[in-house]
C-alpha cells in the first residue's frame, strides 16, 4: 500500500486516498442508520392517522358530512 521511504509524495497521496475512502464509508454508513431509524419514527407516529384496521362502504354509498352554516 505504502511505497519506499524515497517516495515521500506518493505516500502522502495514499493515505490521502485512504482517509477520503475511509470518511466516505463512515458517512454513509451514519447517513442509512439515521434514514433506518427515521423510518420506524415516521411508522410510528403516522400509524395513528392510517389505522391498521378501518370501516369502509361494502357497496359504495357514503354519507357526506354536513357543514352548517356559521351563525352571525
Amino acid at each position: 500500500m505504502f511505497a519506499k521511504k524515497s517516495r515521500n509524495a506518493i505516500n502522502i497521496i495514499s493515505a490521502v486516498s485512504v482517509a477520503g475512502v475511509a470518511v466516505g464509508t463512515m458517512a454513509l454508513i451514519i447517513i442509512l442508520s439515521v434514514f433506518n431509524g427515521l423510518e420506524g419514527m415516521v411508522n410510528k407516529i403516522f400509524n395513528t392517522f392510517d389505522p391498521d384496521l378501518s370501516v369502509t362502504s361494502a357497496m359504495g354509498k357514503v354519507l357526506f358530512p354536513i357543514h352548517y352554516p356559521l351563525s352571525g
